[in-house]
């Protein structure tokens, strides 16, 4: 019987790495797809210190609180994307206004372009990490820690005290999405592992 264990050990062996290859293929698929889809936000604070943190965040609330009506009802990622283009002037004047009110005359840049973003999660909803189009707001000399969040759909309005995403938001992202993506972040599938103890079990055919 251990021998036929034996010979059979190189087709298993097969079988196992190419599940593994459509599982890592189908994870990339899903990210690709995310990349695709969502538009993200970006601010950079001038630095580390507790002053320039705070404008950080007092900037992104005053961005967000302008784009949100035009971004509510928003259907797909380049009309988001136009209509940020269209309001850029009024998203660097709010966020030079907001610096002003600290008595800082640092220089904000504004733009869309690609720029990495680490896994995050919001609510029930994790997103893997990568390069994805962003709205990026740099302050100053741009050395501080960074602030995320997904602009469309709109995800940036996450209720930080109980972690829940709108289900309006989830909706959308449903649409959005093939029903696998979605399955993906919301981290139902669970990925493939080989355990221990089934190479151990071949191990001792050898023995």
């Amino acid at each position: 019987m251990k021998n036929i264990y034996k010979a059979m050990f190189p087709i298993i062996l097969t079988i196992l790495f190419a599940a593994s290859f459509v599982h890592t293929k189908e994870k990339l698929s899903s990210t690709e797809e995310l990349k695709t889809q969502l538009l993200r936000f970006h601010v950079i604070a001038n630095s580390d210190s507790p002053g320039d943190q705070q404008q950080k965040q007092q900037v992104k609330d005053a961005v967000l609180q302008v784009l949100s009506p035009f971004l509510s009802d928003c259907n797909s990622k380049n009309a988001a994307k136009q209509i940020i283009q269209s309001h850029m002037s009024d998203i660097l004047q709010t966020a030079h206004q907001t610096l002003a009110s600290f008595n800082n005359d640092q220089t904000v840049t504004a733009e869309i372009g690609l720029s990495y973003f680490p896994t995050k999660t919001y609510g029930d909803l994790t997103f893997p990490p990568g390069q994805y189009e962003a709205l990026i707001i740099r302050i100053g000399q741009a050395k501080g820690k960074n602030w995320w969040c997904v602009m469309y759909p709109p995800l940036c309005f996450v209720d930080a005290s109980y972690g829940t995403v709108p289900e309006r938001s989830k909706q959308k992202l449903q649409g959005l999405l093939t029903h696998d993506t979605y399955e993906t972040i919301q981290q139902k599938k669970q990925p493939l592992k080989i355990g221990f103890r089934f190479l151990s079990f071949f191990e001792n055919l050898w023995n």
